[in-house]
């Protein structure tokens, strides 16, 4: 029988080496001071607490794992409240590698060390701490294997791009909620590997994927939202009036994120509108 392993990965403030982020003229103490800075982190925190959190404790299928990514010289306080956050999901397992290391070497050996030699395939993706997935991501990403299937066993790299979410805007007016289809956007983006593959999901631009391998695009049902704030680093929020569409009514949308996310839209804008204030 095939066996599909779902890895996923969050970075959570990991100090790689100067270069990775437009960052050449820095240091690694200038890149750990604006990382590990109190008011930024708590805004991390909350998200990852409100958003990206609740999305992988309610998955309908509870095999997968979520490499949580942070640096080893990460303040004893935000290690401590990382561990306690996923205590209860034993899905989630951070890990906080040495710090100073090129990011895309660093989410390799984070990746390639947890995966499960004997899968048939490794189901790769990736989420920022205010990004989320439905509840049926896991189940809908091994399901859909059998669909690329043929693809995979003529070469093992093939990507499925699950393109209909809702980009959540704070801004300090309160939240907005878009419905978008997008393309290769991250947190709902798998590719499928051979355990053995020597590369991973960030070895390759994800807006460039489908120049190198095949990929298949899945427009329903809605697999994502993707957090946009200030601390956004994409500046995805500037674009907000330029994305696709796809039809959906503000009270239904706050219904899906509730439902198929588990974001309680209420407690997320509260703890926002008290960051705002501290």
């Amino acid at each position: 029988m095939e066996r599909i392993q779902a890895l996923g990965l969050c970075r959570f403030s990991y100090p790689s080496a100067p270069g990775g982020f437009g960052d050449q003229a820095q240091s690694m103490d200038d890149i750990r001071a604006a990382l590990y800075e109190p008011r930024r982190m708590a805004l991390r925190f909350l998200w990852f607490e409100h958003v990206a959190l609740p999305s992988l404790k309610r998955q309908t299928d509870p095999a997968f794992t979520v490499i949580l990514l942070a640096g080893d010289r990460m303040p004893t306080e935000y290690r401590n409240r990382l561990k306690a956050l996923t205590r209860d999901t034993p899905q989630i397992k951070p890990l906080f590698l040495e710090e100073g290391e090129q990011h895309r070497v660093a989410c390799r050996m984070a990746m390639r060390a947890h995966r499960d030699p004997e899968a048939t395939a490794v189901a790769e993706f990736r989420l920022d701490d205010d990004d989320a997935v439905a509840n049926i991501f896991v189940e809908r990403t091994k399901m859909v294997f059998r669909h690329v299937r043929q693809l995979f066993g003529m070469r093992p790299r093939v990507t499925v791009d699950f393109c209909r979410g809702v980009l959540l805007r704070a801004t300090p007016e309160g939240i907005d909620l878009l419905p978008v289809s997008a393309q290769s956007w991250t947190p709902a983006l798998v590719t499928y590997r051979a355990p053995e593959d020597e590369m991973s999901l960030l070895d390759a631009v994800h807006t460039k994927l489908w120049k190198g391998m095949p990929q298949l695009t899945m427009p329903f049902p809605p697999m994502f939202v993707r957090g946009a704030h200030e601390d956004n680093a994409s500046g995805i929020a500037d674009r907000w009036e330029r994305l696709d569409r796809w039809k959906a009514e503000p009270e239904d949308l706050r219904r899906l994120l509730a439902k198929s996310f588990g974001i309680d839209l209420p407690a997320l804008e509260a703890a926002l509108a008290e960051w705002r204030r501290d």
